[in-house]
């Protein structure tokens, strides 16, 4: 997923823990943005621009901090590089 700017990127408190919500699209290898946006909340301070990993449904509650909070979708690492062979 590519993270984008807009309405939804900003920072505010969930459950008492300071937390960004980003809308985030996905892309394919190649790094094309494919399909629709996702907000996702941010667990590893993730910028515009950046390409990270999401998960979603029980598997965003289990991110840091967000155990007992209502997530579906939290940002939980920024992705370096990407290498594919054809």
């Amino acid at each position: 997923m590519l993270v984008s700017s807009g309405p939804w990127s900003r920072r505010g408190k969930i459950r008492g823990w300071l937390a960004a919500r980003l809308l985030a699209r996905a892309v394919d290898p190649k790094g094309k943005a494919e399909g629709n946006y996702l907000v996702a909340i941010d667990t590893v301070d993730a910028g515009v621009g950046e390409t990270v990993l999401i998960v979603s449904g029980s598997s965003a509650r289990m991110a840091t901090g967000l155990k007992d909070t209502p997530v579906d979708a939290a940002i939980v690492g920024i992705v370096d590089q990407v290498d594919v062979s054809e």
